[in-house]
Formats: C-alpha cells, sequence, structure tokens
C-alpha cells in the first residue's frame, strides 16, 4: 500500500515542509497551503480506503470532506507548551530521511491518513457500543498496568516501559499477522501476550496501535461463537457473547415499546411491528459495526411513503430513545473481562 499511497500527484511537498519547520511562527499563507495538501490527501485517502462506506457516513451525517477536515485539525492546533502546531511535532518524530519532494510527500501521506484513520474510528466508536466499551476496558488496564499511551505520526499505541530503541513501529500487516488466538482472554491477558509475541519480532517496538487492537479483539469474539477447537488456546467462559447480550437487551426495549407506547394507546399495532422490526435491524448493525444509516432511512424502509416531516412528527421520539435504550442497555451488559 506504501509503494503506492497517492492517486494524485502533489508537487512542493518539500517546499512546504521546510516552510512549516524553518520558523517557530507558521504564516496564514503557509498554513493555508498545509490545509489545502492536507484535504487533498485525506479526501483521497477516503476515496481510496472507506469508498464502500461512504453512504454509511453520509447517513450518519459526515461527507468525505467534513471528516477530512476534522482530521487535519489537530495537525494545526499549537501546542501550549512548545507553541508548535502537531506536524511540525509529527515532523521532529519522523525517523527516515526528508531530502526529497517524494520523501516529503510520503511524510505528509502517513501521518495524515493516521489521523484519517482515527477520525473514522472516532465516528465508528460512537456509533458501535460495542468497541467503546472494550476501548474503556482497554484503557483502564493501560492505567492499570502502568502501560503507556504514545502517538507516533497520528497513530495511539499502547506502549511497554522497555519498549527497546532504534526500532519501527508495526504497520497494519504486522499486527494482523499476530496469532488470533492471542486476542482471547481477559484484556490484560490479551495486551500481555501480544507484549510477549513483539519480544520475538526484534525490528519492532513493543507498542501496539490501540484502535486496531479494540478492532480485533471485536472481530475476534464476533466470530468465536461456534465450533471452537479445544486447540485454539482459549477458553468459552472468555468469550464476549455479543449475540445473547444483543438478543437480551434487544428484549428489554421491546418491553418499553409495548408499555410506554402500545399499551398508553401512543402507536398502532402495526407500528409497533414496524418500530421493533427496526430495532432489531439496529440492533443487527450495532453487532456488524455500527448504526448504517440515519434513523429515518431504518423507518422509511418499512414505510415508503413515509416522508422526513412525518417522521419528526410521529416517531423520531419514540425511535430515538428506544434506540438511545437499547445502547445502554448493551453497555451496561457487556462485561468486558480486565
Amino acid at each position: 500500500m506504501d509503494n503506492n499511497y497517492s492517486s494524485e500527484k502533489i508537487n512542493n511537498n518539500l517546499a512546504l515542509l521546510k516552510e512549516l519547520t524553518s520558523s517557530k511562527e507558521v504564516g496564514n499563507y503557509t498554513l493555508k497551503k498545509l490545509i489545502s495538501i492536507s484535504c487533498k490527501y485525506a479526501i483521497s485517502y477516503l476515496c481510496t480506503k472507506y469508498a464502500k462506506d461512504r453512504i454509511k457516513f453520509l447517513n450518519l451525517g459526515f461527507t468525505f470532506e467534513d471528516i477530512a477536515n476534522d482530521s487535519i485539525i489537530p495537525l494545526l492546533l499549537k501546542n501550549s507548551k512548545t507553541k508548535e502546531i502537531g506536524i511540525v511535532k509529527s515532523y521532529k518524530d519522523w525517523k527516515a530521511p526528508i531530502n526529497t519532494d517524494a520523501q516529503a510527500q510520503y511524510f505528509f501521506y502517513r501521518i495524515i491518513t493516521n489521523r484519517v484513520d482515527q477520525e473514522v474510528t472516532k465516528i465508528l466508536r460512537d456509533a458501535d457500543p460495542f468497541f467503546s466499551k472494550i476501548l474503556n476496558a482497554v484503557n483502564y488496564v493501560i492505567e492499570k498496568n502502568n502501560w503507556q499511551k504514545i502517538t507516533y505520526c497520528g497513530s495511539v499505541y499502547i506502549a511497554n516501559k522497555n519498549m527497546g530503541t532504534n526500532k519501527k513501529f508495526m504497520n497494519h500487516d504486522e499486527f494482523d499477522a499476530i496469532p488470533p488466538k492471542l486476542f482471547f482472554g481477559n484484556m490484560t491477558k490479551v495486551i500481555t501476550n501480544i507484549f510477549t509475541h513483539l519480544k520475538n519480532e526484534p525490528e519492532l517496538y513493543s507498542a501496539i496501535p490501540l484502535n486496531q487492537l479494540i478492532k480485533k479483539i471485536k472481530f475476534s469474539h464476533m466470530n468465536s461463537f461456534v465450533d471452537i477447537p479445544s486447540s485454539s488456546g482459549f477458553d468459552n467462559e472468555e468469550k464476549l457473547d455479543i449475540e445473547v447480550i444483543t438478543a437480551n437487551c434487544l428484549m428489554i426495549v421491546f418491553q418499553r415499546l409495548d408499555e410506554f407506547y402500545f399499551k398508553k394507546g401512543k402507536i398502532t399495532l402495526d407500528e409497533k411491528k414496524i418500530l421493533a422490526k427496526v430495532l432489531t435491524e439496529l440492533a443487527r448493525d450495532l453487532k456488524n459495526g455500527g448504526q448504517s444509516r440515519g434513523l429515518y432511512l431504518y423507518m422509511k424502509d418499512h414505510i415508503p411513503n413515509l416522508t422526513n416531516e412525518m417522521f419528526y412528527q410521529k416517531y423520531h421520539q419514540i425511535l430515538d430513545y428506544l434506540f438511545r435504550q437499547l445502547k445502554t442497555e448493551i453497555v451496561s451488559n457487556l462485561e468486558v473481562r480486565i
């Protein structure tokens, strides 16, 4: 992937980088050029890596332009102590030489696309209670074990105290090569096992990319509920049974739908059935990565002639409340072992 990192050739990267790093105060003209080049790289990356998710983001209220703009903001903000903007800090952390325009282009691309991945993860996390709960558990374990969270080139890593020197941070392919069985067990065990695994990778720092770890843990558990061989190296009791949790929480929400709205005459039987179907679809999507579109579009699938105005007048308050309750129930019932 890194060898073909931009679909668009953007010139004068090296000149811009020198402007950014040659003086303490970055002028408005230079800042505008940085914003322009950053948005181009960010949108190019989004159109390549997240093309299949464009409609999902649109339905959640985000265009690729919105995501690109939000992604690059940390690169433009000044550090309160050093007074340097974020991109300059990333430049100082960068280990490889930057002597040519191609090298400068690669630097900008890596920093900006890492920021895009962080922003996409934030959006998906907000739409995915499972991700949020696992992340909270991992953050607690990091603090409990006195591990560190460090940022390198826009990505957050969990670092061991003795992470090593003169090595490199693992990339996506190296992370994906970690044996799947290491991602099962309580959170402390998972992270400890990966640190142990990294001892056998002398060229890599003892540092784990945080967002990739969360996604991998969720994916591993989502796909591990059937036919687990005894040789796989983990205990059935250590799995997060997301299917069962979601089904149980859905039944609780159905009871509220029945008692709070149907029995009190606020909705008809047909409307109750439609809302139940929509909540079931929302629950399914939560298991598979998060809400895929706006609530109105979920309802419109079942009421084709439903207008946006009608939805907000009749159904939005009910569905929004019940959906929030569903997510709250899932989070409270999801016990992530730490």
